[in-house]
């Protein structure tokens, strides 16, 4: 995504108010950190971003190195959701299925919906080969994260758990002698995640569901526009209803919204499909046909 994300989805036409106020204090720090975490160099007529080839060369070696375990191990992996592998005495304050729908609710959505619809809108159809390519490698990842997460997460006192890659930099490098290199890590770590979550997550998703909301009640007549910071409070609210009481809290909502959310999601690609029926095998010669141009692949 060589455009900046700051045009595309903070800068809209003359804004004014309060969401202006709002652009004029959060789009240059969301530009700043569009422009340092996609650094992109020239190749092949097209802007590759080297936070890519860091992702790509990390998806390619983990599965390599765990032999594409996701894809052995997918029925393993069912087991383990449905909690069939847990024991009620094992240390842990959510189900294994609480602990997978909250990682999904983490992840589909930015990426998954949004960040789909921008890449192929900019890039064309090619570049929906490398989004699923980007996927396939990306389980191995998710594989490894998980599976580290869980050996050096800890157990407080009072039975809570604290875990998460700031902890297993720390303690895993810590395991093999590196114990000043994984603290550093892991500060290094939740820093950048904080600023991450508060610049990609939150501003950018709270930003589309406005413009989404905007546009089909009118654009530039509709009452929201000038006025997203409502759509901003009425997001703001249930969410840290929901934070405030925690992990449970969080874990109970997302078992409950997840299911829900998914299958909506696939029926309304269902329903997308079966209305464009006959242009499907047009749509896979494109996709194969733009992805190894500049366009598919930046």
């Amino acid at each position: 995504m060589s455009s900046s994300l700051t045009t595309h989805f903070l800068a809209q036409d003359a804004v004014g108010g309060i969401d202006g106020a709002i652009q004029s204090v959060f789009g240059p720090f969301v530009e700043f950190l569009e422009t340092t975490v996609f650094f992109s160099i020239p190749v092949l007529g097209a802007d590759l971003p080297l936070v890519v080839v860091w992702l790509v060369a990390g998806g390619v070696f983990c599965n390599v190195y765990f032999r594409v375990r996701p894809l052995k191990d997918a029925k393993q992996a069912f087991r383990v959701v449905r909690g069939l592998m847990a024991k009620k005495s094992d240390p842990g304050q959510v189900t294994s299925f609480q602990a997978f729908a909250t990682e999904l609710a983490g992840t589909v959505g930015l990426g998954n919906i949004a960040g789909v619809a921008v890449a192929i809108t900019m890039g064309g159809p090619g570049a929906s080969f490398w989004i699923a390519a980007a996927g396939v490698l990306g389980m191995a990842v998710k594989l490894a994260e998980a599976t580290l997460g869980q050996m050096f997460r800890r157990v407080n006192d009072d039975g809570t758990v604290a875990a998460g890659p700031m902890y297993f930099l720390e303690y895993g490098l810590k395991s093999i002698g590196k114990p000043k290199l994984g603290i550093g890590l892991g500060y290094f770590y939740a820093i950048g995640m904080a600023l991450a979550v508060m610049g990609a997550g939150n501003i950018f998703q709270a930003n589309q569901v406005a413009m989404h909301l905007t546009d089909i009640t009118g654009g530039e007549d509709s009452f929201l526009y000038g006025n997203g910071w409502i759509i901003g409070v009425a997001i703001a609210i249930p969410a840290a209803v929901v934070l405030i009481g925690g992990i449970n809290s969080i874990a109970n909502a997302t078992s409950r919204l997840v299911p829900v959310m998914s299958v909506v999601y696939a029926v309304a690609v269902f329903i997308v499909l079966g209305f464009n029926f006959s242009e499907i095998p047009n749509a896979f010669v494109q996709i194969f046909q733009g992805a190894f141009t500049p366009e598919g692949i930046s």
